[in-house]
């Protein structure tokens, strides 16, 4: 054997021993790759972000007797044979509704199929008030005023065309036995989804179609003032009023599709944008406008602080929308799909697509502890439109699969 052919021999199987080395490295022992989406630091689109919370235990000192706090085993849910004899659930009407709104202890609700107000306490009780036909509400707001409550109503006219009913109830006949008829008439020109009231509901801003887009006026309950607020020649703006200072303006989010959020000083008419474009965004502003919730899709929610634009992940995957906060402005009451199939959020689950088996859950957003109330049920609950009834310790939401009326106790 010559000396060159064992130099070559030589050569090749360093180079062989080199190559193997590299495949062995880049196969077993190289770090994998970090998720933008998911990942906890760094710039989070323009907007710096702190470390995150640690994620708490869904419970910290679990009681597996008490299906208040146990936590959910792995792949299975603790279902009650029958939810309302264990106290936590009580069903509040027969029938599907379009919203409801808190009064006196008592929880006011619009059928769905008639337009009908209701009042009840428990469920057992509910007492008609209005007779109307307002046929088939989608959505509907609430207002107050010294001794009236206003509602705003949108349905879908004969010619499949959006129409606003603006309706007043006085509250000195709801003690009386037999119904009455909701005083009002209709507003013209209000967009889809295009109105949004403040935390003491005594007005309202209402997005008014225009050749040129939309104008924002608000209009006063008590006193029938009107002042426009903003025009934009944007038309498709999501509007809520959740602080006295604070409405947010956000274009209709869409799976895919990035959309800033803006906060408008109704008393200033400034405007301020406090989240860069996000993919599918959705939020909840707490009631003092320090703090809000957001989700790109379907995720974990993110808290964000208007104050120091630090944003930390949250223990929970929903959406903002299947959340209410607490008048301490920290707490957070949401409703969390169990094991939600992979789609296009929030779009699959607006049109009815998708639905959700919800579990509800209590979050500190100071400390990041979470703990679970309920588990999902069987059948499903899916929450919609929770409101917070603090005087009777209850959670009240709308299922979205029947559109039933729900209360949860927090006791």
């Amino acid at each position: 054997m010559s000396k060159r052919f064992l130099i070559i021999l030589t050569i090749l199987v360093l180079l062989l021993a080199v190559v193997g080395g590299l495949i062995f490295w880049f196969k077993w022992m190289a770090p994998a790759p970090t998720d933008p989406e998911e990942a906890p630091l760094g710039d989070l689109s323009g907007f710096p972000v702190s470390d995150p919370l640690t994620n708490p235990e869904p419970i910290s000192t679990p009681d597996p007797s008490d299906p208040t706090t146990s936590p959910l085993p792995p792949g299975e849910d603790p279902t009650p044979t029958n939810p309302e004899l264990l106290g936590l659930l009580t069903k509040l009407s027969p029938t599907s509704v379009a919203g409801a709104t808190l009064l006196s202890g008592a929880v006011i609700y619009l059928e769905k199929g008639t337009g009908n107000l209701y009042r009840t306490t428990d469920g057992r009780d509910n007492q008609k008030l209005t007779e109307n036909t307002l046929p088939e509400v989608s959505k509907v707001w609430w207002g107050k005023s010294k001794d009236k409550l206003h509602l705003i109503a949108q349905y879908l006219n004969p010619q499949k065309a959006v129409t606003t009913f603006r309706g007043t109830y006085s509250l000195k006949t709801a003690t009386t036995s037999a119904p009455i008829d909701l005083v009002g008439g209709e507003i013209p020109n209000v967009s889809a989804l295009g109105v949004a009231l403040p935390p003491n509901q005594d007005q309202q801003i209402s997005l008014l179609e225009t050749p040129d887009g939309v104008s924002g006026v608000v209009t006063e309950f008590a006193t029938g003032k009107v002042r426009t607020l903003f025009s934009s020649h944007f038309k498709n703006w999501s509007i809520a009023w959740p602080a006295p200072t604070v409405i947010t303006l956000s274009p209709r989010a869409a799976a895919g599709s990035p959309s800033p959020l803006y906060f408008l000083n109704p008393n200033t008419s400034t405007l301020t944008r406090v989240l860069a474009d996000q993919l599918g965004l959705t939020s909840l502003v707490n009631p003092t406008g320090t703090k809000l919730v957001y989700s790109r899709g379907l995720s974990d929610l993110r808290l964000y602080s208007v104050k120091d634009s630090a944003t930390t992940l949250l223990t929970i995957a929903t959406l903002p929308e299947k959340c209410v906060w607490a008048s301490d402005a920290v707490t957070l009451y949401c409703a969390v799909p169990a094991s939600p199939l992979s789609s296009q959020y929030p779009d699959t689950w607006w049109s009815g697509e998708v639905s959700f088996n919800d579990s509800f859950w209590q979050i500190n957003t100071e400390t990041g502890d979470a703990k679970i109330i309920l588990a999902s049920q069987t059948p499903a609950l899916d929450g919609i439109n929770l409101l917070l009834d603090e005087a009777r310790g209850r959670l009240i939401f709308t299922d979205k699969l029947s559109g039933q009326l729900w209360a949860l106790d927090l006791q």
